[in-house]
């Protein structure tokens, strides 16, 4: 599953798999990963994103009504069947036989956990596949057509998302709490035009980026290397720019756009000082007080340019809405592309 990035990239592919198979998707809680917390913390969807608009596109629940008005008669605990691609070895138990291990650690455990499901037998798709052409979405109803629930141990749909569903995120509109408190923030602290930076530079980022390969998609890449690296290929520094490219890629923005402020949001180190240092007064440079994911997102698909992390699913939320939910596409770039002005160093 992820985290929040990571698991909207797979909601676009569900919402896909519902569509080509005229069902109706049950939008489960986002899991949340609390500092310092154990175990996941579910979010119910309605607490992020409106659940309205999706109605325009395919019929939708929030998992607690479903759970609450339709499950105990179309999903008795008796015919509480998990779906997998084919049975496999638990990680946990070795020594059991081979099946779905749906519930088996966290967050899948926690998830069905909260909401006090306990699936009665395993069944596999692995001979159909994922793919959602005619022929085999043929076969995908016909094998689910005795099933009126499909509950699947992960999304049915690849990882990342191919960019064919990517429009998808127009019906990802942010709830009216979050979008206030965003609005809220950019009228007492962000003078226009502004820029939004995402800043990835957490340790675990790092290293994640050292497996970086030129010859495949990480994560988000395609969203600006393109799917068929069109434009160009992953590279280790598009992953984790540093603190030089960094500092002159907000710089070339700040200046083509003429911003009066910069809105940063990281998942470690907002470079706070070293952006005072670069543009004194002349630029006002803010972050949240306390970080707040969806606010943040929300800040930046407002502002008048966005710099985001190419490899992030979670730049990669903020890079979807401001394609798809506005009448034009608003400006975009990305860390390490596009600079047209030489980087200097920075004497930190």
């Amino acid at each position: 599953m992820g985290r929040f990035g990571n698991q909207l990239d797979q909601l676009l592919g569900s919402i896909h798999f519902a569509i080509r198979l005229n069902r109706t998707l049950v939008l489960p809680p986002f899991l949340e990963y609390p500092y310092g917390f154990v175990k996941v913390e579910p979010k119910p969807f309605e607490n992020i994103f409106k659940i309205e608009p999706f109605q325009d596109v395919l019929p939708v629940i929030s998992m607690e009504e479903f759970m609450d008005d339709i499950a105990p008669d179309i999903w008795p605990n008796s015919k509480r069947y998990v779906f997998c691609h084919r049975p496999r070895t638990s990680p946990i138990a070795p020594n059991s036989p081979a099946g779905c291990h749906s519930k088996e650690g966290n967050p899948f455990g926690v998830f069905w956990d909260h909401f006090g499901v306990d699936f009665v037998e395993d069944k596999y798709f692995g001979d159909i596949g994922l793919a959602l052409d005619d022929r085999n979405v043929e076969k995908w109803i016909k094998f689910s057509e005795k099933y009126p629930v499909l509950a699947f141990t992960s999304p049915p749909a690849g990882f990342p998302s191919p960019s064919q569903y990517h429009q998808y995120q127009k019906y990802l509109e942010w709830n009216d709490d979050i979008l206030a408190e965003a609005e809220n923030f950019i009228k007492l602290h962000l003078s226009r035009p502004f820029v939004a930076v995402h800043l990835r530079n957490n340790v675990d980022w790092e290293q994640a980026c050292t497996h970086v390969n030129p010859n495949h998609h990480f994560f988000a890449s395609a969203q600006c290397t393109g799917e068929d690296f069109e434009v160009t290929v992953p590279s280790k520094e598009i992953c984790f720019p540093n603190r030089n490219t960094v500092i002159a890629s907000i710089k070339e923005v700040v200046d083509d756009v003429g911003a009066k402020s910069i809105f940063v949001f990281s998942d470690k180190d907002h470079m706070i000082s070293e952006l005072y240092k670069e543009f004194g007064r002349k630029v006002a440079v803010r972050k949240l007080a306390q970080p707040d994911p969806y606010v943040s997102l929300a800040i930046a698909g407002l502002s008048d340019h966005f710099i985001a992390n190419c490899m992030s699913t979670f730049s990669a939320i903020t890079v979807r809405q401001r394609r798809y939910q506005c009448e034009s596409p608003k400006s975009t770039s990305f860390f390490g592309l596009n600079l047209t002005k030489p980087i200097k160093n920075l004497e930190l």
